[in-house]
């Protein structure tokens, strides 16, 4: 018995066996009557090489013996290099070709191989009839007419179904694909930096922990990057209005006034109205009874030693620091000595005249 010749030879992704499976079954079997024995597919059972064949001759000979090459062209067809190879030996060997592009693939897009060659769509109902008067000619076994129109509305229903649910991935050009890997490669170094950071600033964490004085922490912060100059003044500006809101209302003006030497003293309305806590700072020698402030109070000490230091800082900040904090601060006047100042930059709560 000879070896059997199958009529058409079927050039597929092994990505699109579902695909290809509907195409074989419904279109070429059920719908238009050939056998399987008239097929050979790579990706289906039974239709394609046997165990222990070596699969490139087995390819190579199914292909110079078939009648018709059936190419099912999709976005993974095109990334094959043993589809396009296929594709260009059945262009070589003059066989009849009949290419069926899958959604989103068209004609234009192609190739260069069969751009100039007519290409049928396997989702339009006309294109698939036009497949199948392609085939008549090596058709024995045709199926009515009826039979047909069902298998083909059922084959297209299905693949674009199946299209729909899975979509196929954009194909990337080899430029899209340079600039990814370029970004890859540049996110890569981004992470490697971000794990040596990571390394410095857990090493820096476990050095400042060992520290009790801040000034210490402060200045390994600075040395380190993590404080730049500008926030460390803001820094020290905001522990410097929290040291101050720990006093009452009359007494933070009164810090004010005294740190400032603007000449200010209390109204006598809030005076009097802030009687009882002048009194208590009074007895506490926080005060003394013309409401100066006491600087050899201790509490009051720090305060005024932090605001000698504060100042001096605020006079030698770095001109691209002092314009940051004019940006940021652009409503008030910057002026270490303004009641805005001490309100809005170092938090100060009361500031009563």
């Amino acid at each position: 018995m000879g070896q059997t010749i199958e009529k058409i030879f079927i050039s597929h992704a092994s990505k699109d066996k579902t695909i290809v499976d509907i195409f074989v079954d419904k279109i070429l079997v059920c719908g238009m009557g050939f056998s399987n024995n008239d097929i050979f597919c790579t990706s289906l059972e039974g239709l394609g090489i046997k165990t222990g064949e070596d699969w490139r001759n087995e390819i190579h000979k199914h292909l110079c013996n078939a009648k018709v090459v059936i190419l099912l062209i999709t976005p993974n067809y095109k990334e094959s290099e043993m589809c396009l190879n296929e594709m260009g030996a059945a262009w070589a060997i003059d066989t009849k070709v009949i290419p069926i592009v899958v959604p989103p693939i068209n004609f234009d897009s192609i190739g260069v191989i069969y751009k100039v060659k007519q290409a049928l769509e396997i989702t339009s109902s006309s294109d698939i009839d036009e497949l199948k008067d392609s085939l008549e000619e090596f058709n024995t076994n045709k199926n009515k007419t009826s039979r047909w129109n069902t298998k083909k509305i059922e084959a297209i229903s299905a693949i674009e179904k199946y299209i729909k649910e899975n979509p196929f991935e954009k194909p990337l050009s080899r430029d899209e694909f340079c600039k990814l890997q370029k970004e890859l490669n540049e996110s890569n170094d981004a992470i490697k930096e971000l794990i040596e950071e990571k390394e410095k600033y857990y090493k820096l964490y476990n050095e400042i922990k060992v520290l009790k004085n801040k000034n210490d922490v402060t200045k390994l912060e600075k040395e380190s990057g993590l404080l730049d100059e500008y926030d460390d003044f803001i820094k020290k500006a905001k522990e410097l209005g929290n040291l101050i809101n720990s006093f009452s209302a009359p007494i933070q003006s009164i810090i004010y006034f005294n740190l400032t030497d603007q000449g200010i003293k209390l109204s006598g309305d809030n005076i009097r109205l802030y009687s009882q806590e002048l009194k208590e700072a009074f007895a506490s020698k926080i005060i003394d009874e013309d409401e100066i402030l006491n600087i050899e109070h201790p509490r009051i000490k720090i305060i005024s030693d932090f605001w000698s230091n504060f100042t001096n800082e605020f006079e030698h900040l770095k001109p691209e620091t002092f314009e940051k904090l004019e940006n940021e601060y652009s409503d008030i006047v910057l002026d270490i000595d303004s009641s805005d100042f001490w309100t809005d930059v170092m938090g100060v709560n009361h500031i009563i005249f």
